[in-house]
C-alpha cells in the first residue's frame, strides 16, 4: 500500500520548520506551522491529492489573472487618490480648530465662538468621512465585482453593480462597526491577536459572499451562504493549509528587500496571492456550494 505523498512529505517539513523555528518565530506563526503540517500528514491519503492536485491547477496564468490583478491595481490606485482628498479636505478644518484661544481667558463670547468653529469642523470632518466611505464602497464594489463577474465569465450589467454596492456598503459597515466595538472594549494585549482573527473570518466569508451573489444575484441567498460555510469548515482546512504555506514563501521573499523597494515588493506580492487566492477559491466552492 502506496503511504507517500507530496502533501505528507510537505506536513513532514512543515512539523520540522515549526520545531526548528520555535525560537526565532512568533508562537502564532509556529503554532499555524505545525497545525498545517498536522493536517497534510494525517488527511487520508486519496484526500490529500485530490487537494494537492486543486492547489496545483490554481498556478495556471491565465488572462484571468491578469484582468484581476489590474482591477485590484486600479481600486488601489483610487483609495490612494481618495485618501489625498480626504487628508487634504480635512486639513481647512484642524486649521479653524488651532485658531480657537484658549489662552486668552473664557468668557462668554470666546466660548460661543469656540463652539460654533468646533461644531463646523465636527460637522464637516462627519460629512467627509462619510462621502469618502461611500466613494470607497463604491470603487471596492466596481473592481470586486469586476474581479468576480471575470471569474464566472458573467456579462457586466448597470443593475448588478448598483445592487453589489449596497449589499457591500450593508456588509462592510457593519464589520467595520463591530470591528471598532470589540477593538475599543478589549485589553490591548490582547486587540493585535483579536484584529488578525477578524481580519481572516472577514476574508472567508466577504469571499463566500461575493462568490454567492455573482452566482445566485440573490442578497439573502448570498449572505445565507457566506455564513453557512461556517458549518463546512472541514472542507476549507486544506486549503487554508496551502494558502498559509503560500503565504510565509511570498512573506520570506518580501522580507529580502528594503526600504522602497520592500513596499512596492509587499505590493506586488499581495495582488498576486489575492489573484490567486480568488483563482483557488473559485475552484474549491465549485465543488462545495
Amino acid at each position: 500500500m502506496k503511504l507517500v505523498s507530496v502533501p505528507r512529505i510537505l506536513g513532514i517539513v512543515l512539523i520540522v520548520l515549526s520545531v526548528l523555528a520555535y525560537k526565532t518565530q512568533g508562537p502564532v506563526q509556529v503554532g499555524l506551522l505545525a497545525i498545517a503540517g498536522a493536517v497534510l500528514l494525517l488527511t487520508p491519503l486519496q484526500a490529500g491529492i485530490k487537494h494537492w492536485q486543486a492547489f496545483l491547477a490554481s498556478w495556471k496564468l491565465t488572462k484571468e489573472f491578469a484582468f484581476m490583478m489590474l482591477f485590484d491595481i486600479l481600486f488601489w490606485a483610487v483609495l490612494a487618490i481618495l485618501a489625498l482628498v480626504l487628508s487634504n479636505v480635512l486639513k481647512g478644518p484642524v486649521e479653524q480648530l488651532k485658531s480657537i484661544q484658549l489662552d486668552q481667558g473664557l468668557t462668554f463670547g470666546s466660548l460661543q465662538a469656540g463652539n460654533a468653529i468646533f461644531q463646523s469642523v465636527f460637522t464637516t470632518a462627519i460629512i467627509t468621512v462619510i462621502i469618502f466611505w461611500l466613494l470607497t464602497i463604491v470603487a471596492y464594489s466596481i473592481s470586486r465585482g469586476l474581479i468576480w463577474l471575470t471569474l464566472h465569465e458573467k456579462p457586466l450589467h448597470k443593475a448588478f453593480f448598483v445592487r453589489f454596492s449596497i449589499l457591500n456598503l450593508v456588509w462592510c459597515t457593519i464589520w467595520f462597526l463591530l470591528t471598532l466595538f470589540f477593538l475599543g472594549t478589549i485589553v490591548p494585549r490582547v486587540a493585535a491577536f483579536l484584529f488578525i482573527v477578524v481580519l481572516i473570518t472577514y476574508a472567508h466569508l466577504t469571499t463566500l459572499l461575493h462568490y454567492s451573489y455573482v452566482k445566485t444575484r440573490s442578497f439573502g441567498k448570498a449572505v445565507s451562504d457566506a455564513f453557512a460555510s461556517i458549518g463546512k469548515l472541514g472542507s476549507f482546512v486544506h486549503p487554508y493549509c496551502y494558502l498559509f504555506i503560500v503565504y510565509l514563501i511570498l512573506n520570506q521573499a518580501q522580507r529580502v528587500t528594503q526600504g522602497t523597494a520592500a513596499l512596492v515588493t509587499a505590493f506586488i506580492i499581495f495582488l498576486i496571492f489575492m489573484a490567486w487566492y480568488r483563482t483557488y477559491y473559485q475552484n474549491i466552492l465549485r465543488h462545495i456550494a
